[in-house]
């Protein structure tokens, strides 16, 4: 649970890093890195002009949006989406289909043709995946790594970034004149000079009381199931660790219920409901069901983790 739960990952790594000596981000035995790659110092005119733009990068953004939560609580008159499918890779999926369904217009750019992208958006942009195009990754240690395209991108299909500028050029929004991905990364590195704090902070909060007729639903992401090419990729969904759909209970659970292996359960989770394939599993701690998410039938059901009810057919 620890591994995907949006409270307890960041808790567990910071401490067991300070069980370890050392702090997150950093290996406590290794040998002292070398210096890390900076951007090049801009002057002050840059600066300014870097400060105009509409970045939140590293600097205190003066306004700050909403969070994808918020975002996806209701229909909006227009939203964008960047490699998203709504059914697999949103927290909520019941509520994200749902709110984008509502919404006005949806522009989805996209790698990949999806159901649920045909079902809620209304135009299909199509954008390189991550090996057709140059790019660079940080770390949770802040050290930046570079790669270039292992290939071109297939038809008429576009780097992510080319898209969003030629949209920022013809909404006519400002900061939406680079040529290349480097220029982008210039840009945004100009602003992210500190080191990351990858710190907890505050305290983490402790979750709500279960009703007495409720279980606890456990939402792990298979290992296959991360990313819209590894979905696609048959002969990883042909190994063992291509985990399918089933509601693995709590034996003790089960029992109350009254279901064995290979009976079927209802489960409703907020307003979204389904019948899944009944697994005892004695490692899943009681009253919980490890149902997973990102997996074909997942996104009938709600959030990875949160209250649900459960019933035998």
């Amino acid at each position: 649970m620890a591994r995907t739960h949006p409270l307890l990952v960041g808790a567990c790594m910071t401490l067991l890093a300070a069980a370890l000596g050392g702090c997150r981000g950093e290996s406590p035995q290794r040998a002292p890195a070398a210096p890390r790659e900076r951007a090049p110092v801009p002057d002050d005119a840059e600066i300014e002009r870097l400060r105009s733009l509409p970045y939140a990068g590293g600097s205190p953004a003066a306004k700050t949006g909403e969070g994808a939560g918020a975002m996806l609580s209701a229909p909006r008159p227009a939203v964008l989406l960047l490699g998203i499918e709504p059914d697999r890779d949103l927290a909520d999926p019941a509520l994200a289909v749902q709110s984008l369904r509502g919404s006005a217009t949806v522009v989805a750019l996209s790698a990949f043709r999806s159901a649920a992208l045909e079902d809620c958006a209304d135009i299909l942009l199509p954008v390189a995946a991550f090996a057709e195009t140059s790019g660079t990754y940080v770390n949770v240690q802040g050290d930046r790594q570079g790669f270039a395209g292992a290939v071109p991108p297939p038809g008429e299909a576009r780097p992510a970034w080319k898209v969003l500028r030629v949209l920022g050029n013809l909404t006519g929004l400002a900061g939406f004149g680079q040529d290349s991905s480097e220029q982008v990364r210039a840009e945004v590195l100009a602003l992210c000079t500190q080191q990351p704090d990858n710190g907890l902070k505050g305290s983490v909060a402790t979750a709500p009381v279960l009703a007495a007729a409720s279980a606890e639903r456990i939402g792990d992401r298979p290992l296959y199931a991360v990313d819209a090419l590894v979905r696609r990729a048959a002969p990883l969904q042909a190994t063992r660790d291509a985990a399918d759909l089933a509601a693995c209970l709590a034996p003790g659970l089960a029992g109350a219920l009254g279901v064995a292996d290979g009976d079927r359960v209802a489960i409703q989770q907020g307003g979204a409901a389904g019948e899944f394939v009944v697994r005892v599993d004695p490692r899943v701690a009681e009253p919980c069901v490890r149902l997973p998410v990102a997996v074909p039938g997942a996104e009938r059901l709600g959030p990875a983790f949160g209250e649900l009810s459960v019933a035998k057919v």
